[in-house]
This record gives structure tokens, sequence and C-alpha cells, in this order.
């Protein structure tokens, strides 16, 4: 599929501003500012949609234009590409939230206590404490458990989750 072209997200307030003019005809220049195309695009997208040139003017109904671009709008191209920047703004929002949880380095220091578990960390059936000095240290001492229960599932199911 090849590249949509720069306006085609901005149809529905391209629309709005052509739906507010009176004139019957645009030229170019309207053409290019509602875009924000170049003279050779604007010409282009006018020759496309029907326009013509009268003397050295470009021109092109405004109603035309306007049938032109709702049924752009209505179609699966358009819906397939809102979805896709919907999705990269869902994308760009995640990363936003979750960068500055991102910088923070989490090296496993502790070493298992006697009760198998990381030092500062006291688990009874259906309790849980957790000594920490800080964001940081909470979460090496979460690390370090995940470790823990990861090495040796079954024996800490046995020990600390109630039945």
């Amino acid at each position: 599929m090849p590249d949509k072209p720069s306006w085609f997200l901005e149809l529905p307030s391209i629309l709005e501003s052509l739906r507010a003019m009176r004139a019957p005809v645009v030229g170019r220049a309207v053409i290019e500012a509602a875009f924000g195309l170049k003279r050779r695009q604007a010409i282009y997208l006018m020759n496309k949609v029907g326009g013509w040139q009268a003397g050295r003017t470009f021109l092109i109904e405004r109603l035309k234009l306007v049938e032109w671009l709702e049924g752009q709008a209505r179609g699966e191209d358009f819906a397939i590409e809102e979805r896709r920047r919907s999705r990269l703004h869902e994308s760009l929002a995640e990363a936003r939230r979750t960068f500055s949880a991102r910088q923070i380095r989490i090296e496993s220091s502790s070493l298992p206590s006697a009760e198998g578990l990381p030092d500062g960390i006291e688990l009874r059936r259906g309790e849980l404490r957790i000594e920490f000095a800080g964001v940081e240290d909470l979460l090496k001492k979460l690390f370090d458990l995940s470790q823990t229960i990861a090495s040796d599932y079954d024996d800490f199911c046995r020990r600390f989750v109630p039945e």
C-alpha cells in the first residue's frame, strides 16, 4: 500500500474549513493552505479531483472537492490509517508513562536468609512484610523475592501459600 498523503488524517478539519467557505470555487492558494501542500502538490490534487486552469490560475469547484474528500473519509484506507494512528498514540502514551520506571536499574544484591527468603522480607501464610529504605530498595527486594520464588516455585507454594 503506498504512503498516504500528509493531509490524509487532517480530512475532518479540512472538510470543516471547506464547508465553512461560501465561494463556489477555490484556487490553488486555498488548497495549499488548507492541505499544507506546496504549489505542485496542490495542482496535482486539484487536477486529480477535476480542477482546471483559467489563465494562470488553477481552480476547483468547492462542493466537488468536499464531495471527493467525504468519499475519502468514508473509505477503508482512512479507517485503517485512523486505527494505525490511534495505536501509535497509545504506544507513545504507554512509553511516556513507563519511561521513568524503565530508568531504574534493579540489581539483585540480597542473599536468601535462613528461611530461604531475601533479607528484610518476612512471609507467613497470608502475610508479606518487606522492610525497605526507599522505592529502589523496595523494587530490589521485590525482584529478589520474585527470583527466590522462581528458583523453587513448588517449595515456595508448600511453605508460604495458604490452601
